[in-house]
């Protein structure tokens, strides 16, 4: 592999190799510009393709010049499918990690974190059948979920129904690096210090492929929407019936010149766990629901039910000093043990708090998404993560802006329906909704708040409408009191005695009754004068 320096670092080196190679007949009938068809300037970075010689730039490869330091042999895309992906130098050690204190004897906070982790098989928990919901893929439906709610969850044991497409089961970590790119930056999870740091995918191709691993690493959130392994991968239908992303989010074709906010890219995730990987007691980000499925391996799930005594401890126990080295399952009065195995599929319903242990090598791919059956729950944990200053990169991306695109669709949906009353369950997270949007347009200016405002939404208007539709819909509700009734009573009573005195009075003066039969407020009646005959007896 050769590279030109646009900092000039290596241009004497590259030009010195590439003299040396001058005269051959592979360099004589190698072009020296690539995609683009420009010739270089010595101002920019190029790297050369190990498998057809082709020197290509930097920035037409999608390729950093930081990251070619760690490259052995380039190929580019096209010699890929010839050569394979893109081979990377060896690291010795992991830079970002220090484990001298695992090599030297662990602390007593890493060693009581492994002890509950290796224990965790001889703890007693709660079964599975006493909390998940078994259904089909047929049974899965908005109908059932409208009617029912999304409050447990619940477990589908084949594809079948599902509406739902993912990589065949002899997917391997090689095929995924070919997908995304040996370059591709990954967030890694050190079991044992419940830290994060990074790897290249190459570099994590290598490690899993290992034998004999040193140390215990774990993959969960690597987005895959805008790679090729994303386009073999389809959301299970009844996610994208709900998934306000799909819903609500505009097109790109349909978005304005001023549009600047980016599309929430949470959808679809690569999951990829060794054995005895460990992630501890967490709720998803922004209380977003789950979907979960497996292809390789399996998954052993701790879920804890979000009642309010449970996400108040949840909360302390997650900025508290002792959170490290305390199990959370022992801290609350129930924990359910619910294994998934290769082929089904899982949701988890918003707030589930929930800790995941991995017995065997695992690929999974599930994906994150915002609904409109727990909507005070959701917004519930946002709240919560912004008292614990959650870092963004742990957010929902994008959290309020939904929101906002959310809220005149659903007041909608609750007026179209409002005759059957099928929307119901709709209204106790619509009021929350217009109190959160009155707080976040209130405080606007100057704040995070404003940026999270999309350019086609209104808040007044917003806000204005919600408040409008409860109002409305109070003063229908509003029951009249025993006091108003009989009052109403004896007014109507009073007023029909007042008009046929009136009448008969008008009677005996020889005034005839005709016109308006409908009262007025003053009660008067129209009447014309009649000569009526003389009776005599």
């Amino acid at each position: 592999m050769r590279v030109k320096s646009k900092l000039g670092r290596r241009k004497n080196k590259a030009k010195s190799k590439l003299s040396s190679h001058k005269k051959t007949n592979k360099h004589k009938k190698a072009p020296f510009y690539c995609y683009c068809r420009t010739r270089a300037r010595d101002t920019e970075f190029m790297i050369q393709c190990d498998g057809c010689d082709i020197w290509y730039h930097g920035s037409c490869v999608e390729l950093r010049e930081e990251e070619a330091d760690i490259i052995d042999k380039y190929f580019c895309p096209p010699c890929r499918t010839e050569h394979g992906p893109i081979i990377l130098k060896n690291r010795r050690t992991i830079q970002r990690l220090d484990y001298r204190e695992i090599n030297e004897g662990t602390s007593s906070h890493d060693s009581e974190k492994l002890g509950f982790i290796h224990h965790l098989k001889n703890k007693k928990f709660l079964s599975q059948d006493d909390v998940l919901i078994y259904l089909t893929g047929n049974e899965l439906t908005e109908n059932y979920l409208s009617t029912n709610g999304f409050s447990k969850p619940i477990l589908v044991r084949s594809l079948e129904g599902l509406g739902m497409r993912v990589p065949p089961s002899d997917l391997t970590i090689q095929d995924i690096e070919r997908y995304v790119g040996s370059l591709r930056e990954l967030e890694v999870i050190d079991t044992l210090k419940q830290t994060d740091f990074k790897l290249k995918m190459g570099e994590w191709t290598r490690y899993f492929k290992e034998l004999d691993r040193k140390h215990i690493l774990n993959v969960i959130s690597l987005e895959v929407s805008n790679t090729e392994l994303g386009d073999i991968i389809t959301p299970p239908k009844i996610v994208r019936e709900f998934d306000w992303v799909a819903c609500y989010w505009p097109e790109s074709k349909d978005l304005p010149h001023n549009w600047f906010l980016s599309k929430p890219q949470v959808q679809k995730y690569c999951l990829m766990s060794v054995q005895g990987s460990y992630t501890d007691f967490h709720i998803d980000f922004g209380g977003s629901s789950v979907w979960y499925h497996p292809i390789k391996g399996k998954k052993i799930f701790y879920l804890i039910e979000p009642t309010d005594t449970n996400v108040k401890k949840y909360e302390r126990w997650s900025s508290s000093h002792y959170q490290s080295n305390t199990f959370f399952g022992d801290v609350v009065d129930k924990c359910y043990q619910c294994e998934i195995n290769a082929g089904e599929t899982m949701f988890i319903p918003t707030g589930w708090i929930h800790a995941v242990y991995t017995p065997i090598d695992s690929i999974v791919f599930g994906g994150n998404y915002l609904t409109k059956f727990n909507i005070p729950l959701q917004l519930k944990v946002y709240n919560i993560e912004r008292n614990l200053d959650t870092p963004a990169k742990f957010l929902y991306p994008n959290y309020e802006t939904l929101y906002w695109l959310a809220g005149d669709q659903l007041l909608q949906e609750v007026n179209s329906r409002n005759e059957n009353r099928s929307a119901d369950y709709l209204i106790p997270g619509l009021e929350l909704m217009v109190k959160m949007f009155k707080e976040w347009n209130r405080n606007r200016k100057g704040s995070d708040h404003q940026q999270h405002i999309p350019c086609t939404v209104c808040p007044d208007e917003i806000i204005s409408k919600m408040t409008n539709f409860f109002e409305s819909k109070k003063s229908k509700n509003k029951p009249h009191s025993k006091t108003d009734n009989t009052t109403r009573k004896i007014k109507d009573s009073s007023t029909q005695q007042q008009t046929l005195k009136i009448r008969s009075y008008k009677k005996k003066k020889g005034f005839a009754v005709t016109g308006n039969k409908q009262k007025t407020k003053s009660y008067q009646i129209r009447v014309r004068k009649l000569k009526l005959p003389v009776h005599t007896d």
